[in-house]
Order: C-alpha cells, then structure tokens, then sequence
C-alpha cells in the first residue's frame, strides 16, 4: 500500500511541478516509472478515493528528500496499516447490514407467499374436501 502510494504521488508530483507531459516513453526506466506511477495512481484511486492529493503529494516530497517529515518512518506501515484495517472494517459492516436488509426481505416475501398459500389452500381445497362425497366404509 505504501508503495502505491509513492507511485501514485510520483505521478501527481510531475503535474504538481507544472513540467510538460512526456509524450513517449524513449527508455526502459522511462517506461518502468511511468507504468509504476500509473498502476498505483489506480490503486490509490480504487482503494482511497478520499485521499487529499495536496498531503499525498507533500507526503511524496517530504519522503523523497527525507525532510519535513510529519509522521515518523518507523511509525509508517503501523500507521496505514492500522487506517486500512478500520477502513476495511467500515466496509465489512455496511455490507454486512446490507446483507440483513435483504436477508430480512427475503424472509418477509416468503412468511407473505407462506400466508398466500395457506389462503388459497383454505379457499380452494378445504371446500373441495367438504364437499366430495364420503367413501363408503370397506366391509
């Protein structure tokens, strides 16, 4: 996840810079670095749609030349992996309620077809049986 980030931003930081948008790619690194910043901009984008891309980018920066750093290195991965697990926990629950709501409507539909067929059953076969006539008695 780190590293998706630090493509993403490398991308991001390019177009923060104001330099011309490179047109080809002449190089292997050329080509290496651009699909690497391409793939975790994606990432980013599908994983934290809520990120501030003004702190993503400074945080880019800052860990780039190692200065004005606002969260300690060594405090990096327990920090983001402690903010995605709550993330991920905040997702599991809205699906789980999600799954409720329809579990509790699918439950709801079929107590409603149970008590349909009860009714048509009473409407239909209990007058039947009431009126066929009786089998007469074996000897």
């Amino acid at each position: 996840k780190t590293l998706a980030i630090v493509a993403a931003s490398t991308m991001m930081v390019s177009c923060g810079n104001q330099k011309p948008d490179v047109k080809s790619l002449e190089t292997e690194i050329d080509s290496a670095s651009y699909a690497l910043g391409m793939d975790m901009a994606i990432k980013v984008k599908a994983n934290f749609e809520k990120a501030d891309t003004d702190l993503f980018l400074q945080g880019y920066r800052n860990g780039m030349d190692s200065t004005n750093m606002l969260i300690a290195q060594e405090d990096l991965n327990a920090f983001l992996g402690a903010f995605f697990q709550k993330q991920q926990a905040e997702k599991m629950k809205e699906q789980q309620e999600k799954a409720a709501k329809v579990f509790n409507t699918f439950i709801f539909l079929f107590y409603l077809m149970l008590i349909n067929v009860t009714v048509l059953f009473i409407d239909w076969f209990i007058p039947i049986l009431l009126l066929s006539p009786v089998m007469p008695k074996a000897l």
